[in-house]
């Protein structure tokens, strides 16, 4: 729809693509959405396969802002979502189930430190079950100084081991 900005983010991963629309109003004004394609190997068409929302959406969070792909796990970030605080952010992981080509919320990432304002989910990045989230406006090492967070799997995906990266200067 006019003024969603279809394409402010998007990511390809062997037959599937996913495309950011972060001022997209379904639950909210810019709350935003992701959309996931699959290519079709006997026409090479491109159709929609699904349309990521999630469900505590709300106005401003502009979920899909980022967008991840690898093999089948999908991961949009949310970076005004306010968890934490004003503009704190989160990031969404999802999982599609190859019986019946569903995309379905695996877990919602909201860093155990995170304050308002911190941007968590302005950028994302997946491999396998791995995932690294960027928090531009983080200040832990200084006005604006930013981090990085990495999750991963131990044992599942309630337990998860965070380790948080700083850029050393």
């Amino acid at each position: 729809a006019s003024g969603d900005q279809f394409g402010i983010s998007v990511a390809l991963n062997g037959g599937f693509a996913i495309v950011g629309a972060w001022q997209d109003d379904d639950k909210g004004t810019n709350s935003g959405s992701a959309y996931i394609f699959a290519r079709n190997e006997l026409t090479n068409e491109w159709p929609q396969q699904a349309k990521l929302v999630p469900d505590d959406g709300f106005g401003a969070d502009y979920f899909g802002y980022s967008v991840a792909l690898h093999g089948d796990t999908a991961v949009v970030g949310a970076y005004a979502d306010a968890d934490n605080g004003d503009d704190s952010g989160s990031v969404y992981t999802y999982k599609r189930n190859p019986s019946d080509n569903s995309w379905v919320l695996q877990e919602k990432l909201v860093p155990d430190d995170g304050f308002g304002g911190d941007y968590f989910g302005r950028s994302v990045a997946v491999y396998g079950d791995t995932f690294l989230v960027g928090a531009q406006q983080d200040d832990d090492k200084g006005d604006s100084s930013g981090s990085a967070y990495f999750f991963h799997p131990c044992v599942s995906m309630v337990s998860k081991q965070h380790i948080f990266l700083v850029l050393i200067r």
